[in-house]
């Protein structure tokens, strides 16, 4: 293009007519203006290469422009392109990202994980720090916003901020962005989550100075030279670091019991005085730390003094010398208990479990000193005997089981071994003097080889005519000569022999295998089910959470099931709890064979089971489901007996349920209720509308439990008639609740409620008593009532006294016992089928009438049925309803009312609406109706007024029919 416009531009001047040159004889060339040369015309050629020239450069332009505009647009895409990825990277960052003003207001937020955000995005946006931070967090924010101002950028400013899980510590970074021209800078800010790392930290730190507190107080037990020199020096060390405000060390006056203080150092060392601490479990002075850890013979942690019931009658003293945490640990000397070492912390929950380990270890290190000096003390006894001592010496180690051995330091040839040797190893005496056997240590017999090369040339170092020194107490596997392995627990010391001088490693060896093995057992129990040797509670928390982390950080599913044996009680009342803790153990074997290695099992209850499926989806979590159901109910056979159990279980999946452990476990707990409520042996996912169902539930059921008191309940009655002439017979008694807040519930709904929770009984009660009190005063008024059924609840029929109080109370009222009947179920009957006949046959003997409910739709036996003197069946509604529809419905409703005139027993079909079922029911033969074709349940005024009216209508029709006719 830029050529194109070069030929324009040059076709412009070939063309230019306006002047002509022409040489003249002898003169210079000069300029004559063409116009003055009359004699020569325009050449009309000339006009064509201007116009050819103004067309090369209009169409040069043209095009220039065409490719300026292109490359602006290919500019604007490439901008677009980089601020797409800018954008994407920005939103990948982890990290909290704002732009702040220099006064702390947020103008833009930035965050991958809003839950790191102290408040809603919405709500940060316009507000500044001192809004939405804590004091002290803002301040700092204001700080590193104040530096980046005056030196462009900030970092290492930490924040402690309170969110949803609890406080964490962020790292805040500030770099100042320079505004435009009229507009103040702001300021971009980092803050990355830095909680773990802090924490992590402050317990390094925290091992780091009490690291230093036991090598200080190693130094001291190598320096001392007594046992009161050397208590000094482990309490003067104990405080040197100041993490820890005081230590003391007492001993017990074996005479009084009581705890004497031997060595003290720090702050608050007066009140040891006059301190009184027994050891007597039944003394006031031996309840606290010290006393409980001498006596208890075990560390007692004491994490925060100041609200610790055993510190409570030193709160005050802790207050003023500012102990924050106490650590009491017992001291034995020769294994035998002999005092304590108490420390007093500056912080609350100082003594983590690492720095637990860290003093017990130090403990440790002062009771193998202090059996070191009893040890010394005797050897200088020995000493003392020059003639008697290698008798003595002899005697002594001959006759423990631990094994008692001497060393050469230079060459490590072993000079003498007691002869327990054999016990532990299983090599003689003679046989380790000849050659110490090698293979005994195993692969680290290098490494112990070393060690104690390493100890002597310290021994060296320290010069001619050095001391004993003792060396850490030693923990080490050692392997049988017949294959077994051994642990071995040993105290070393480097003594220089008599006036030669020459050093020897003297140690002490014992078999601490026992030991070990109660310390896994220890473990074990404390992170596993003792039955069935799953994981337990407290184990199950930290890898639900784990798996749970891991697996909503990668976004993936965790499906969490909650497995409960159906029925697993018949199993404890028939062949006793061993045999089910045997079919327990069996379950949980069953179930871990059918899960992944990666799946987390647990017993959380009696019979219950957690499983925790990470990366399972829910449609995978229902598969497995019947898997598991599966594979408990195989046939288990013990002792001869074959058991087939199910289970039913609840899923809850997360994240979609939730993203928090508890809440999800409760959602799954929800799911297996519901199972448990409904059909047995099956599985279901919690749902929202479950969540509403259950909320509903408690809702009714806590209203319910205020009902009674308030008034809230009523009864109506329902008229029960002659099928053929309409009269009525009695009536049904109907509870009705009506609720201020939730209005009219209906019984369906709060019956079940009030038997899920036992409150049916004070109901059925209130009902009962309501119905004779209204026979009552219809009698009182000189009505005729007719009879009136009310319904017994099965656990109100299952009462060993329903006979006494209904007698009771129709007594107390004047009630005649043929106006009541009741009412069952097929089921309430046959639960007990031999008392029910019991309480029937009594009741019956008194002259109140039962009735069968809901005849039909339940399981019942009619051998059962001829036993019991049940005056009248109820043929349920649903068979009424289908009469019109359904020929097996009117079938069964025939057979029905034909059996019951066969047993002398009458029938009642409940929920007739229309003439047909009447007529129907009344060509069958049944005795009584009851349904709206007659009337709705009534009030007590408006029931003794139909059934009046309905006694006259059918008095006029019995005058009409003996009127004579014309």
């Amino acid at each position: 293009m830029p050529r194109l416009l070069l030929l324009g531009f040059l076709a412009l001047a070939g063309g230019e007519v306006g002047r002509k040159v022409l040489p003249g004889p002898g003169l210079a060339a000069e300029a004559v203006p063409a116009q003055s040369l009359p004699s020569q015309r325009r050449d009309p050629a000339g006009a064509l290469p201007l116009s050819v020239g103004l067309a090369l450069l209009a169409a040069g332009l043209l095009g220039w422009n065409v490719q300026l505009r292109r490359r602006l647009h290919r500019r604007d895409q490439a901008l677009q392109r980089s601020e797409a990825q800018a954008l994407a990277t920005l939103q990948a960052i982890p990290d909290l990202l704002f732009e702040m003003d220099r006064q702390g207001r947020y103008l833009a937020v930035q965050a991958q994980d809003p839950e790191q955000l102290v408040a809603q995005r919405e709500l940060l946006l316009g507000r500044s720090v001192h809004e939405v931070m804590p004091p002290a967090a803002a301040a700092t924010c204001l700080e590193a916003l104040a530096e980046a101002d005056r030196r462009g950028s900030a970092r290492g400013h930490q924040i402690l901020l309170p969110l949803p899980e609890g406080e964490r510590w962020f790292e805040v970074s500030v770099a100042r962005k320079p505004g435009g021209p009229g507009t103040p800078d702001t300021y971009v800010v980092l803050s990355r989550d830095i909680h773990e790392r802090k924490i992590a930290l402050e317990e390094l730190q925290r091992q780091i100075r009490f690291y230093a507190i036991l090598s200080r107080c190693n130094d001291a037990i190598l320096a001392s030279r007594s046992e009161a020199e050397l208590m000094q020096r482990i309490c003067d060390e104990a405080i040197s670091s100041g993490v820890l405000r005081m230590a003391w060390i007492g001993l017990v006056d074996p005479a009084s019991g009581q705890v004497k203080p031997q060595a003290w150092a720090g702050v608050g060392t007066d009140y040891l005085t006059d301190i009184q601490i027994s050891i007597a479990a039944d003394s006031p002075y031996g309840q606290g730390p010290t006393g409980l850890s001498i006596r208890e013979d075990r560390p007692f942690w004491c994490q925060d003094y100041q609200h610790d019931p055993a510190t409570a009658p030193w709160h005050g003293r802790g207050e003023q010398f500012g102990w924050k945490a106490s650590a009491s640990l017992p001291l034995h000397r020769g294994g035998t208990g002999i005092g304590a070492l108490t420390l007093y912390a500056s912080e609350a929950n100082a003594f983590t479990a690492s720095v637990q380990r860290l003093l017990l270890d130090m403990a440790t290190d002062l009771e193998l000193a202090l059996d070191r000096f009893a040890f010394e003390a005797e050897q200088e006894q020995l000493r003392a005997a020059v003639l008697q001592s290698e008798r003595q010496y002899r005697e002594l180690t001959e006759t423990i089981n631990d094994v008692v051995w001497r060393i050469e330091a230079p060459s490590l040839r072993p000079l003498y071994f007691s002869p327990s040797v054999q016990q532990l190893w299983g090599y003689g005496p003679e046989a380790v003097l000849r050659e110490l056997p090698l293979r005994a240590y195993g692969p680290r017999f290098r490494l112990w080889r070393q060690q104690r090369q390493l100890d002597y040339r310290r021994w060296q170092e320290r010069g001619r005519g050095a001391s004993p020194i003792s060396l850490p107490l030693e923990e080490m596997q050692l392997r049988r000569r017949d294959g077994r392995t051994v642990w071995v627990e040993s105290s070393i010391s480097l003594v220089p022999q008599g006036s030669s001088g020459r050093p020897e490693f003297h140690g002490v060896s014992r078999d601490i295998t026992s030991r070990k093995q109660a310390e896994r057992e220890v473990e074990r129990l404390a992170h596993f089910d003792q039955l069935t040797g799953l994981a337990n509670r407290d184990l199950l928390n930290q890898e639900f959470q784990f798996v749970l982390n891991s697996c909503l950080r990668e976004q993936e599913p965790v499906a969490v099931m909650l497995l409960n044996l159906d029925h697993f009680q018949v199993i404890n009342d028939s062949l006793g709890s061993e045999a089910g803790d045997r079919l327990l153990v069996e379950t949980a074997q069953r179930l871990r064979r059918s899960l992944r290695n990666s799946d987390v099992i647990a017993r959380v209850g009696g019979d219950e089971f957690l499983i925790v499926l990470p990366k399972l989806k829910a449609r995978d979590a229902a598969i497995l489901a019947t898997t598991l159901q599966g594979a408990v109910a195989e046939a288990w056979h013990d002792d001869g007996h074959e058991v087939v159990v199910t289970a039913s279980v609840g899923i809850a999946m997360a994240p979609d349920d939730g993203r928090d452990r508890d809440l999800l476990a409760r959602k799954a707990s929800l799911a297996l209720h519901d199972v448990k409520q409904g059909q047995p042996n099956g599985y279901r996912f919690f749902t929202d509308e479950l969540q509403a169902r259950t909320a509903r539930t408690m809702q009714l059921s806590n209203a319910l439990r205020f009902a009674l008191e308030r008034g809230e309940f009523r009864v109506v009655y329902q008229p029960q008639v002659d099928t053929a002439t309409g009269v009525v017979l009695g009536a049904e008694a109907l509870l009705r609740w009506q609720h201020p807040e939730l209005g009219p519930i209906s019984p369906a709904e709060f019956i079940p409620v009030a038997e899920r929770n036992g409150l049916i009984l004070p109901i059925g009660r209130w009902v009962l008593e309501e119905a004779i009190h209204q026979l009552q005063q219809w009698i009182d008024a000189g009505q005729a009532p007719p009879r009136i059924a009310v319904n017994l609840s099965a656990l109100q029929f299952r009462q060993a006294d329903l006979a006494e109080q209904t007698v009771a109370l129709l007594a107390g009222a004047g009630v005649p016992a043929d106006l009541l009947e009741l009412e069952l179920t097929e089921t309430a009957t046959m639960e007990n089928p031999a008392g029910a006949r019991r309480t029937i046959h009594q009741l019956d003997q008194l002259g109140i009438r039962f009735a069968i409910d809901d005849f039909g739709t339940g399981y019942s036996s009619l051998s059962n049925l001829r036993q019991l003197k049940v005056y009248k069946l109820k043929i349920d509604a649903s068979f009424i309803r289908d009469l019109n529809v359904n020929a097996d419905a009117r079938a069964i409703v025939t057979g029905i009312v034909n059996m019951a005139r066969g047993m002398g027993i009458r029938t009642l079909a409940e929920g007739v609406e229309c003439l047909t079922e009447r007529r129907f029911l009344e060509r069958q033969g049944c005795d009584e109706i009851q349904g709206y074709l007659f009337a709705k349940p009534l009030s007590p005024e408006a029931f003794i007024a139909y059934v009046a009216r309905t006694r006259d209508d059918a008095a006029a029709a019995g005058q009409r029919q003996q009127a004579p006719t014309a």
